[in-house]
């Protein structure tokens, strides 16, 4: 079918753009749609262990660095010198993970031990990766593209909108934008049994941003420059409401064009740090974790 005749028929059969109806039945779509929706809790575990435990995405997990520059071992080092006992790493960081698999990562361990202490991170990605949004009984997908003549075309074109739509939606992340009311529910309930889990451990929570939002604007990318402001002001202001303490380091990026790792600086907006950037990091948390450290048995 050519093009032209593509668009002809998609504006006979849909009254709105394709990728704003829903999706169709034959795709096989992940199942968490929901935000994050925990299973009934299991009573966390009160076998010590000898480690700090750190939380998060692709920032903490250390994404092209070497294991004793992540921040786990950077924060076990320091707990080793500080201390009167022997710290170990134990780093939980998830490339491409987004705030609900933080929180389901920092319940299921905790129900098998209790760490000496915990880093729990939120970054922009747990409201960026939510690429589908409900649209009646289904899902839906709001045209996005990094070139604005591109998207331009994706919002007016029905049969472009279509091409892209069928392929975006069998490679994305579907779930309900975090913002929504029935997600929003969800994410606070597991941030409250998190910090629940979490109460007898020492734990120091952190809200991060990309290494590169100094750079923002940026021409051409201010849509995932506000969504990055947007998501992380999300994360602090549900930490705020749920009455949970966290360390707010967006902006806290010292001199950030020298942290950004070497293969990112050519990205418009680069997200990783080096290890000098880890070092950023842990001078951020250590203040916090150290004194409940002291005080932990």
């Amino acid at each position: 079918m050519s093009a032209v005749a593509l668009e002809g028929t998609l504006r006979l059969t849909h009254d709105r753009l394709p990728s704003l109806a829903a999706l169709p039945d034959d795709l096989d779509l992940p199942s968490r749609t929901k935000g994050c929706v925990q299973p009934p809790g299991t009573a966390p575990s009160t076998e010590a262990t000898d480690q700090i435990w750190v939380f998060g995405d692709s920032i903490v997990a250390g994404r092209d660095i070497l294991e004793e520059d992540q921040l786990a071992s950077v924060l076990a080092v320091r707990g080793t010198n500080h201390l009167a006992r022997r710290i170990r790493a134990m780093n939980h960081g998830q490339p491409a993970g987004d705030i609900c698999t933080t929180l389901d990562a920092a319940l299921t361990e905790r129900a098998e031990a209790r760490p000496a202490g915990a880093v729990i991170a939120l970054f922009q990605n747990d409201l960026m990766m939510q690429s589908l949004v409900r649209s009646g009984g289904g899902f839906a997908m709001v045209p996005t593209h990094r070139s604005t003549g591109i998207r331009s075309v994706l919002e007016t074109s029905y049969a472009a909108n279509y091409l892209w739509f069928h392929h975006r939606a069998r490679t994305a992340s579907p779930s309900e934008p975090l913002t929504t009311p029935d997600a929003m529910a969800n994410i606070r309930a597991a941030l409250a049994q998190t910090a629940a889990a979490y109460a007898d451990v020492p734990t120091v929570w952190i809200v991060l941003d990309a290494v590169g939002t100094h750079r923002c604007p940026i021409p051409g990318h201010e849509q995932d420059c506000g969504q990055a402001v947007f998501a992380t002001q999300v994360m602090a202001d549900e930490l705020t409401a749920a009455g949970i303490p966290f360390v707010d380091f967006r902006g806290g990026w010292q001199e950030a064009e020298t942290l950004v790792l070497s293969r990112e600086r050519k990205w418009a907006l680069p997200v990783h740090p080096n290890p000098a950037g880890v070092e950023q990091m842990a001078d951020a948390v250590w203040p916090e974790l150290e004194p409940q450290l002291q005080r932990s048995p």
